[in-house]
């Protein structure tokens, strides 16, 4: 028997790729949005001037171009076209399969796009 605790600690992504998706998933990752619904921010993101909610920082951001159309293109290559295509024209679907509890080529593409972006904000952000 499986449990979702041990899909989120599987060891398809790297440690902090799932750390980090686990915040993003419990809304705790530290962005406008989280600020915001805190009460310690106005909820918008410093790069763009965008409210930063998670589809933002996942599919819109431009600062995160570079690195999402890279998780994107992995994806591609791993996934059948069909899936591929839904995946672009539903974010809101894309980003539930993202966060999802399971252990696959997607959650791989994405832990790994998640420690790229995050780190890439950080650098940033000094």
């Amino acid at each position: 028997d499986t449990s979702p605790s041990q899909y989120l600690l599987s060891d398809s992504c790297n440690f902090r790729g799932l750390q980090l998706k686990f915040k993003l998933r419990t809304v705790v990752l530290g962005l406008g949005a989280d600020l915001y619904r805190q009460r310690r921010g106005t909820g918008f993101c410093t790069f763009c001037h965008e409210f930063e909610s998670a589809k933002h920082f996942v599919f819109k951001c431009p600062i995160y171009n570079d690195v999402r159309q890279t998780m994107l293109r992995n994806i591609q290559n791993n996934v059948m076209a069909d899936d591929f295509n839904l995946l672009l024209q539903d974010h809101d679907f894309a980003l539930s399969v993202m966060l999802g509890n399971h252990d696959d080529t997607i959650n791989t593409h994405f832990c790994t796009f998640i420690e790229k972006a995050w780190t890439l904000r950080q650098d940033m952000s000094v």
